[in-house]
């Protein structure tokens, strides 16, 4: 009985399992060069005014610019670098150090390219350093102040 059962399942199964006949297989149709939409890196919010705009080649630390309230900021760089390429923003408060507002890696990598990162600064001085071996920009501008949530 119990080889009569598993061979009625075998028989099922293998049923279930083949193409009807007379329906042909075709691979599905894929590409094969898939293309993707285009990355759309536009800010959503317009940039109201420039706190600090740098052009430089090597390392670099900036003279301190001033953060007067609670704003987010967009930092922008553009590096043409072919090896590693470190940008950070540092609040020079040392009250500061350790904390989400003390010191901000923006970018490390290797190799050229331009990027832009919106980030809430709290009030105080800031330096911009940059560790590259190659020509860059940055530049920092207002995106939206006044009252700003706490991460």
């Amino acid at each position: 009985m119990k080889t009569k059962i598993v061979l009625v399942l075998v028989f099922l199964l293998a049923a279930c399992a083949a193409p009807a006949s007379g329906t042909p297989v075709s691979p599905s149709p894929i590409s094969p060069t898939p293309t993707l939409p285009p990355l759309d890196l536009t800010p959503m919010s317009p940039a109201t005014g420039t706190l600090i705009s740098l052009t430089q080649s090597g390392s670099f630390t900036s003279e301190p610019f001033t953060v007067t309230e609670n704003a987010f900021l967009r930092v922008n760089w553009r590096q043409a670098s072919t090896g590693k390429f470190t940008l950070i923003i540092q609040n020079t408060d040392p009250a500061q150090a350790g904390t989400p507002y003390g010191e901000v890696t923006f970018d490390s990598s290797t190799g050229p390219g331009a990027l832009f990162m919106d980030y809430h600064f709290i009030p105080g001085q800031y330096v911009v350093k940059v560790e590259s071996d190659g020509p860059w920009m940055v530049w920092v501008e207002t995106v939206a102040a006044g009252p700003v949530p706490m991460p």
